[in-house]
Formats: structure tokens, C-alpha cells, sequence
């Protein structure tokens, strides 16, 4: 399977590629919750990597988004599960080894902040996935609207300003329309 840009994987792909991610690299862990993480939030690879750990709270995290914006958003059980795993264990190790000061949340080998460029490479070279790291933010506003999520909430989540943005990111399938129309309209 080739890397696939623009594709939105479904949910069976989704996951997955994030149950893989904790499987082939010494920073598996650190893999995994990157990608728990964009995955529930619908994170962009520079908010993701702005992190630090002061950021991530007991279910939420505090991200800087486009044009300096601040957000407050919740995340879900795995998400915190992998960042915890993660924060107490490889990336401790890392950071007390070569970076003890490091304040960001996701660091490489020598205990720095990654490089933007690094997380489609975890991707592609570690997880051995064939979507890119902004395939999760299309893919989480999906399947959170296939599942009913208002597309108000949606638009909050991922930060935009315009809802026709959001609209954007939401490819929803003729087949799930189709069965929202029979169970919400009154006269589907």
C-alpha cells in the first residue's frame, strides 16, 4: 500500500494503524500516544508538536493553533492512558539521559522536541503507516460525525473559525446519509 496523502482511512484502517503504532520501534510507546492523541483530537502536526508537558492536563490538553489561538480540548481514556505510559516511562528515560530541561511533550532519541518533518516519518518508517499524521485529523472529525457529533463541536475540536472549513474535513458517506435520513427525518 502506497502513502497515501489525501486518503481518509476509515475506521477499521484507523485503528489499525494505531493499534500498530506501539509495536516497532524503541519509542513505540511515544508513537502510539502521538498518534492516540491526533487521532481523538484531530490535532495538525504543529500543534502536536508545540506540546509540552505542562500542556497535557489529567483528561485535557492545551493546544496553540493557527494565528497563536489558544484551546482548551478534552481527549478520551486512550489517549491519556498512552500519553501517561509514555510521560512516566520512555520519555523520562530519554529526557534524563540527554535533555533533563526539555519542556516538549514529544522528544526523538536525543531528548529534543521533535521536528515537524519527524512525525510523518514515525509514520511511514516506524508504524509503517500508510497515511499521513493529517489523514487522523480528517479521519477523527469523520467518524465523530458518522457517530453523531454536532458539527458545532467538531469545528471547536479542531479549531477553526469557519464552519465551512470544518465541512471540509468531514467526507461523510451517500450510504451513512442515506441511513441518518431514515432514523432522524420525520418523514425519512
Amino acid at each position: 500500500m502506497g502513502y497515501e496523502t489525501r486518503v481518509i482511512p476509515d475506521k477499521k484502517a484507523t485503528l489499525s494503524v494505531v493499534q500498530a503504532a506501539g509495536r516497532h520501534d524503541t519509542l513505540a510507546v511515544r508513537n502510539r500516544a502521538i498518534i492516540e492523541l491526533c487521532y481523538s483530537l484531530g490535532l495538525r502536526r504543529a500543534e502536536i508538536r508545540s506540546l509540552n508537558v505542562r500542556d497535557s492536563r489529567e483528561n485535557e490538553v492545551r493546544v496553540i493553533g493557527k494565528g497563536n489561538k489558544e484551546r482548551i480540548v478534552p481527549f478520551g481514556k486512550q489517549a491519556r492512558k498512552w500519553i501517561d505510559k509514555y510521560i512516566h516511562g520512555e520519555r523520562r528515560t530519554v529526557v534524563n539521559r540527554h535533555n533533563p530541561l526539555e519542556e516538549a511533550l514529544f522528544v526523538g532519541r536525543g531528548g529534543k522536541r521533535l521536528c515537524l518533518g519527524a512525525y510523518n516519518v514515525i509514520l511511514k518508517k516506524q508504524v509503517k503507516s500508510p497515511f499521513r499524521l493529517h489523514s487522523f485529523r480528517h479521519a477523527c472529525a469523520s467518524h465523530m460525525l458518522e457517530n453523531g457529533a454536532n458539527i458545532m463541536v467538531i469545528q471547536k475540536l479542531l479549531g477553526h473559525e469557519q464552519l465551512s472549513t470544518t465541512q471540509k474535513y468531514t467526507h461523510v458517506q451517500v450510504e451513512h446519509l442515506e441511513q441518518m435520513l431514515e432514523k432522524c427525518h420525520p418523514r425519512g
